[in-house]
């Protein structure tokens, strides 16, 4: 790791390059920063000119201090609130006033963003009770995600894989098997990019890149399908389920780029055997938009949707039937590649 420079404010910066541009991250915490590092696998850069995407992370005392840094909006601006379950629950209220959002994380802490400067200020309480890893999950990976539309590199619901030069969006509803078909596909010696969120863009093609190499699995498909895999040293555990950093591990091979040529909806067989077929792209829209169109986002909106639907005009459509014999599913997949 390029050791952190010292900012202005006394905190930690570090700086890292996707394709050619520029994303800084400060923190006035050096363990988190450390585990950030940990977690995200973009390339470090000494580079010093101005950063198209900027995130900070400060740890505060408390919720007077998170109100000096980032005051809570005027009710009127309130959305929604939901509660997210984390290793407790959390209640949250989000307020948007486009392109502004600011979400409070009812005893986790509070985060502000302008979606069109590129930049977001997080802050999260201490001793506040939340395990480090959700930092990463929803911070590290989501918010930034999410801020790289900026950059016309658009998020996607999606896992994504590559076989030989191909790469393959492995979409579907909930529970589908995104990530056990990730993890399929590992075991049968290929790339990996993603096992949930994926960056889109195009330049003459549509390529697809990832921040993070954290995959997960169901500790039930793991004892099911890959039983081998108890024995894999993981980044991080839940009751339900293990986390795996995918280019720490000898025998798993991650890629960081990959061109889609492929888009590929799962859906649950209940057979041994999966099977494919030819889809409309038309067909695949009910399951690659609901889930990667985000209501609450309405500054990304229009641009994301007319840009995933140039990609279903330039992409081949399956859908899999999705099986239990994982061997004859990653052979189903390679196949398909290879034609």
């Amino acid at each position: 790791m390029i050791l952190p420079q010292s900012s202005a404010s006394g905190c930690w910066v570090i700086s890292y390059e996707l394709l050619g541009s520029c994303i800084r991250i400060e923190h006035n915490c050096l363990d988190w920063l450390s585990s950030t590092a940990d977690f995200l696998c973009l390339p470090e850069t000494d580079d010093q000119r101005p950063a198209d995407i900027r995130l900070s992370f400060f740890e505060v005392d408390g919720e007077d201090e998170a109100n000096r840094i980032i005051p809570v909006p005027d009710a009127a601006l309130q959305q929604n609130e939901y509660l997210l379950q984390l290793n407790r629950a959390v209640p949250c209220r989000s307020y948007i006033d486009s392109p502004r959002r600011w979400v409070e994380l009812g005893g986790y802490g509070r985060t502000w963003v302008d979606y069109s400067l590129g930049t977001a200020t997080v802050l999260r309480y201490r001793n506040c009770g939340i395990d480090r890893v959700y930092d990463h999950l929803l911070f590290s990976f989501n918010l930034l995600n999410n801020l790289l539309a900026k950059l016309k590199l658009y998020a996607v619901h999606a896992a994504c894989i590559r076989v030989g030069d191909k790469g393959m969006l492995i979409t579907g509803d909930s529970g589908s098997g995104k990530s056990t078909a990730a993890f399929a596909m590992l075991q049968a010696g290929q790339a990996v990019l993603s096992d949930e969120r994926v960056l889109l863009f195009k330049k003459d093609v549509i390529g697809a890149a990832v921040i993070s190499d954290v995959i997960k699995l169901n500790r039930t498909a793991m004892r099911d399908l890959f039983p081998e895999a108890e024995n894999l040293q993981t980044f991080w555990q839940t009751p339900d389920e293990c986390y795996f950093k995918t280019g720490a591990i000898d025998h798993f091979r991650h890629s960081p780029l990959t061109t889609v040529k492929y888009l590929i909806v799962l859906e649950k067989s209940g057979t041994l055997k999966s099977r494919l077929e030819r889809m409309h792209p038309a067909r695949t829209v009910e399951h690659l938009f609901p889930v990667t169109l985000n209501a609450f986002e309405p500054w990304q909106l229009a641009g994301k949707f007319h840009f995933l639907a140039g990609v279903l005009a330039q992409v081949e459509c399956y859908r899999v039937w999705f099986g239990t014999d994982m061997q004859h599913f990653s052979e189903t997949i390679m196949n398909l590649a290879a034609s």
